[in-house]
């Protein structure tokens, strides 16, 4: 892996997207942490620091997902790397309290280029 591209992960927080994160930061990558609980991404923040960057991000709201990657852009100037997390299934929408099924992976994040 190339020393200074610029990866976006969601769901960065934990799991998949946490060993996503901490694998990319140790091969030379600036990794942006997208998350909703911010919180939880400071310890790898303190891990990689000059390397990282913490967003916070709610990957269902059009507008904030916006502003991660306008966020991102302005700090890094380009994004080489997107790896989405995406959480779909009835019972995550269930334990969340909503009645509405969730959207299929496609619907889920849309890229523009």
């Amino acid at each position: 892996m190339s020393d200074g591209e610029v990866a976006l992960i969601t769901r960065a927080s934990s799991g998949i997207g946490q060993a996503t994160v901490r694998l990319l930061a140790r091969n030379g990558y600036f990794v942006a942490l997208a998350a909703r609980r911010t919180d939880r991404l400071r310890e790898l923040v303190d891990q990689f620091p000059g390397h990282t960057l913490a967003l916070s991000c709610d990957v269902t709201d059009r507008d904030q997902v916006r502003a991660t990657v306008k966020r991102l852009l302005d700090r890094a100037g380009t994004i080489d790397v997107l790896r989405h997390s995406p959480r779909c299934g009835a019972a995550q929408t269930r334990q969340r309290g909503r009645d509405r099924r969730p959207p299929r992976y496609p619907g889920n994040v849309r890229l523009s280029y």
